[in-house]
């Protein structure tokens, strides 16, 4: 039967007052085609999984950068700063409509550091190029920016921080994500969460007078992009509604509910064979509920993988302030903010 149609009788059976009808979570059909990279950000497609993988496509960062410069994906799953920056200096054809994914970023200590606090001289690494995570962690540590290397992607952080060394030398302190913190710790449980990034962040921001004195408690990771096309197109105004709202749903779930629902989902699919989970998600199913549950993960996080629900975030104002970049509307989708 078709699920549309499905969720016009649930409603209905909803309004004759028998139990068991909460809000309705029946998953639509995925109408539009999505392209985000492997990791964290892909478990927002768990539930289109089995039966829309043809418009699920699931892939290194580099081809999602790619993307960017076609238009044969309605929408595209990225780093928030990375991809409004190509939208705004290289008028890439696409517009930021949701922040997805916040905070999900860990400092790992080594313990090389022999008094265990943040001095000017300390070693550490992060991730990615130019990496925001570099950025905010030169900021609120007192490091020295040219004591922070990167490392093209987080795998390779994971060996930094599970050897103690980067190309040979000593390492004190290494910035990583969930499933990753989890990971490291299983495999050399000497290693230590200093902090929560988010947590530092918050702090620092505050005290420069962000966001109105309020400072912010988390900073963007993970956005959701719409081909202007896409948005431009009537006939799939409804298609990209019902993604937004499951990346809500999804997103509530992993948030408020460590990941119940969808961990459901994930286990049948794996049961079955239906993908490979360990190359989207960077986990198999087993570590992945241990990652979502905050009684186990290496963070202790109740959200690790940092997903956004029930509030959008600012990024224009964040943007300005935290990054000094002046970002037009054109950036920014209809659905933006709403």
């Amino acid at each position: 039967m078709d699920k549309k149609i499905v969720s016009i009788l649930l409603s209905l059976v909803c309004l004759t007052g028998l139990t068991g009808c909460g809000e309705d979570n029946s998953l639509e059909e995925l109408g539009i085609s999505v392209i985000s990279p492997k990791g964290a950000p892909a478990i927002g497609l768990a539930r289109y999984q089995k039966d829309y993988s043809e418009k699920i496509t699931v892939t290194a960062p580099a081809n999602v950068i790619a993307a960017f410069s076609g238009n044969d994906s309605d929408v595209i799953i990225f780093d928030t700063a990375k991809g409004t920056a190509f939208i705004s200096k290289q008028n890439k054809d696409y517009k930021l409509a949701k922040v997805l994914t916040s905070g999900n970023a860990y400092v790992v200590s080594t313990g090389h550091d022999a008094d265990s606090a943040f001095d000017a001289d300390d070693k550490a690494v992060s991730f990615g190029s130019g990496s925001f995570f570099t950025k905010i962690f030169s900021l609120t540590s007192g490091l020295n920016p040219d004591n922070i290397s990167e490392v093209p992607d987080v795998s390779q952080a994971l060996t930094v921080a599970v050897t103690g060394k980067n190309n040979g030398e000593d390492v004190d302190y290494v910035i990583l994500s969930e499933p990753f913190v989890t990971k490291a710790l299983a495999q050399k449980p000497t290693l230590t969460v200093k902090e929560n990034l988010n947590d530092a962040w918050e702090s620092y921001s505050k005290a420069q007078g962000y966001n109105s004195g309020n400072g912010y408690d988390t900073f963007p990771m993970a956005g959701i992009f719409i081909s202007a096309s896409a948005e431009a197109d009537a006939t799939k105004k409804d298609a990209i509604e019902s993604f937004l709202k499951e990346m809500d749903y999804v997103s509530k779930d992993l948030k408020d509910s460590e990941g119940k629902d969808i961990l459901s989902v994930i286990k049948a699919d794996s049961d079955n064979s239906v993908y490979d989970l360990a190359g989207t998600y960077g986990m198999d199913y087993t570590t992945l509920a241990g990652v979502l549950s905050s009684s186990t993960n290496g963070s202790g996080s109740v959200n690790p993988l940092g997903f956004i629900a029930d509030e959008n975030f600012d990024y224009k104002t964040f943007a300005s302030e935290a990054l000094s970049t002046t970002l037009a509307d054109s950036v920014f989708s209809a659905y933006y903010g709403k």
